[in-house]
């Protein structure tokens, strides 16, 4: 594709994003400025920790299990990419074309000078990705590449091993203006963000990231770059605070604040470095309050000496925040993205601390030593959430030490973790029924005229019975804030679900729905076996 006919086709995506759709269950609430990827929804109540629920009985926490798709969805396939293809970028989704655009990494080394290149590429379905000739760098005799920003990994003011480096990579810089190599000579962990509440539509799309500066700022800090279209980016960067890498940058819809996640460093007396996941808060990305680490390393990681994070990717989904925190074991060699949770987007806990909910793969596949999410938060798509993440493989016996390549997670929506009981082994030699769970909930808003529920019921093979196959079951009751079953909403009155869907719609057999419960606070005891409950909401 030509540079002018590319540059068309960004300019036709559209730059607002469409209203949220608050009265559909399959549809998020939504608040400026990420409309078109908000998972923030105050109705959707998930069981990834204990928050909501005042007891339960008879289940167990469980951690949702991803799938992996079977193949790299981006890799080094271009003549100017190195081996080492990342995801310390961005993904984002248009509101209105539904198109996916990624800004990702390719480092690579030109004798012993890293050069660091950030490449765009777009896809339809999120899964088949393509990368356009941008028309900003030619390197190694290619006219037309999809590099869109480039710099070389040197910090100290006057080496000229850079410009070498450059002249072997046969580098030439195509654009117009003055290229971010000659300003910086860093760029880490390129945060793209769509901004709905900027009044200045040349500035709709701004870049944060890490950089070391060529300038009277240098040092390690973090810039801002602003775009129209997420392709031409305004120079100079603007620095905005002297803080270490690690970047994630994203806006927090149910606080209406800019997150800042980055890591900071503590080096011992022995000469080792612990690194700390640190947080930041601004109302317009230039104003900037340390907040503080989101969790601190214990006994369990030995006080950071051996588990150490990495970056933290934080996002509002439902009623609270859940995130990905990517950790590095120090002995053992592997960074694996692990699920966190937060109530009010600060304090973080760790429900499975020895469960990685990004697991590294097999020791002959791309991701064996490293699997760590992306700098962007999970996309809806259909009823499940695409998570895309950087893999990492080094083998000190391949052509390439340390290869890279960006892989998709796949889960169903809302089922990060859940409160199971039960299964396929259930019943024992003794033939024993199954224990009935009981899970109570903290008072709730009833937001809607249906409750639905993410569930999934499992079947249970009765060895007394080979012909018997019994399946689990669930069955709800409501109750007033006195914990008084309502009538028409008890046990007895529950028609039994059995079923696997993300929005299970419940039923009484007297009342079709609950709309005559609207406004008012009710709590909900799910009564079940054999399932595993991920989350409820009453839309």
């Amino acid at each position: 594709m030509q540079r002018r006919s590319f540059l068309q086709t960004i300019a036709a995506i559209p730059a607002a994003a469409g209203a949220a759709l608050a009265q559909n269950p399959d549809q998020p609430v939504s608040t400026q400025p990420s409309a078109h990827n908000s998972l923030y929804d105050p109705r959707l109540h998930l069981f990834i920790d204990d928050h909501g629920i005042i007891s339960t009985h008879g289940v167990d926490r469980v951690l949702g299990r991803v799938q992996k798709h079977p193949v790299p969805v981006v890799q080094q396939d271009r003549p100017w990419e190195s081996p080492w293809v990342y995801a310390w970028g961005s993904v984002l989704r248009e509101p209105d074309s539904g198109q996916f655009r990624m800004w990702y990494e390719s480092m690579g080394y030109a004798g012993d000078i890293c050069l660091m290149r950030t490449c765009y590429a777009e896809s339809g379905d999120g899964i088949v990705w393509h990368k356009p000739n941008v028309g900003r760098y030619a390197m190694d005799g290619y006219d037309q590449t999809n590099i869109l920003l480039m710099t070389s990994a040197i910090h100290r003011p006057g080496d000229s091993r850079g410009d070498a480096a450059w002249q072997r990579a046969g580098v030439r810089y195509l654009g117009e203006g003055q290229p971010l190599h000659e300003l910086v000579t860093h760029c880490d962990g390129t945060n793209v963000v769509r901004d709905e509440r900027e009044p200045d539509a040349t500035k709709r799309y701004k870049m944060v990231s890490a950089m070391w500066r060529r300038d009277q700022n240098g040092g390690w800090s973090h810039n801002l770059l602003t775009s129209p279209d997420g392709i031409d980016w305004t120079m100079p960067p603007e620095q905005l605070l002297k803080v270490n890498d690690g970047t994630k940058v994203l806006w927090d819809p149910a606080r209406q604040v800019w997150v800042l996640t980055w890591l900071s460093s503590k080096l011992l007396e022995t000469g080792e470095v612990i690194r700390y996941p640190e947080i930041s808060e601004s109302p317009d990305l230039r104003v900037w309050t340390h907040i503080g680490r989101p969790f601190e390393f214990d006994e369990q990681d030995g006080d950071g000496k051996i588990i150490q994070g990495h970056f933290l990717l934080p996002f509002a989904y439902g009623d609270q925040y859940v995130g990905i925190a990517n950790l590095i074991h120090t002995m053992q060699g592997w960074a694996q993205g692990f699920l966190v949770s937060s109530r009010d987007g600060r304090k973080w806990d760790r429900p499975f601390r020895q469960e990685p909910f990004v697991p590294i793969g097999s020791d002959d596949a791309f991701d064996a030593d490293s699997a760590e999410a992306s700098l962007s938060p999970p996309f809806l798509v259909g009823d499940e959430l695409f998570i895309y993440y950087c893999g990492r493989a080094r083998r000190h016996w391949a052509p390439v030490a340390c290869t890279g390549a960006i892989g998709l997670l796949r889960i169903k929506r809302d089922r990060f973790a859940g409160l199971a009981n039960g299964g396929w082994f259930n019943r024992g030699a003794n033939n024993n029924e199954s224990e009935t769970a009981e899970v109570l909930t903290q008072p709730v808003e009833v937001t809607g005229p249906e409750l639905y529920v993410n569930v999934r019921s499992r079947q249970c093979f009765n060895p007394g019975n080979p012909k018997s196959r019994d399946w689990g079951n669930l069955r709800v009751e409501l109750l007033d804030e006195s914990r008084q079953p309502i009538p028409g909403y008890t046990l007895d009155d529950s028609v039994p679900y059995r079923g696997d869907e993300v929005r299970a719609k419940m039923k009484w057999r007297e009342r079709p729905s609950v709309a005559e419960l609207a406004g008012r606070k009710v709590h909900v005891r799910f009564s079940f076996n054999m399932s595993t409950l991920y989350a409820y909401l009453f839309a």
